[in-house]
């Protein structure tokens, strides 16, 4: 018999509109190619071989990219995890994403970013953009 794995549901800005990154990429709004997000890992620390769960629904608004993620607490490093994030430790989070428009910046923007496509979330210690964050924390 097959049995869901136990999930917590967090949620935060995955990315932030307008505003450089710590790798001078700008993202404009409407930038995110979001069809259908259930097959769209939630990963630790980027790490490809440690998906600690998956996104459940990605919204833009005027702030950034807010994310609803389910993060498995079935397996050791998703457990960690949650306890990092409840104690409000490690609340960074990250995207991994392909450029699919781009544009030469200026001045220390290096980059602005038109559209891409999503290929992970994750849960960091140091998220690229500082506002990046869990803010619903279980």
């Amino acid at each position: 018999m097959h049995q869901e794995p136990k999930t917590i549901t967090i949620e935060g800005y995955a990315s932030i509109f307008n505003e450089p990154d710590q790798l001078n990429d700008v993202i404009l709004p409407g930038a995110f190619l979001l069809k259908d997000v259930s097959d769209i890992p939630l990963l630790w620390q980027h790490y490809p071989n440690t998906p600690i769960g998956k996104v459940i629904s990605a919204i833009e608004d005027k702030v950034g990219l807010w994310v609803t993620l389910a993060l498995c607490i079935d397996t050791q490093v998703g457990i960690e995890a949650f306890k990092l994030i409840q104690s409000n430790i490690l609340t960074g989070l990250s995207i991994g994403f392909k450029a699919i428009k781009s544009s030469k910046g200026q001045g220390r923007v290096r980059r602005i970013v038109q559209k891409v496509t999503l290929k992970e979330i994750s849960v960091v210690t140091f998220p690229a953009h500082p506002k990046a964050r869990v803010k619903n924390i279980p």
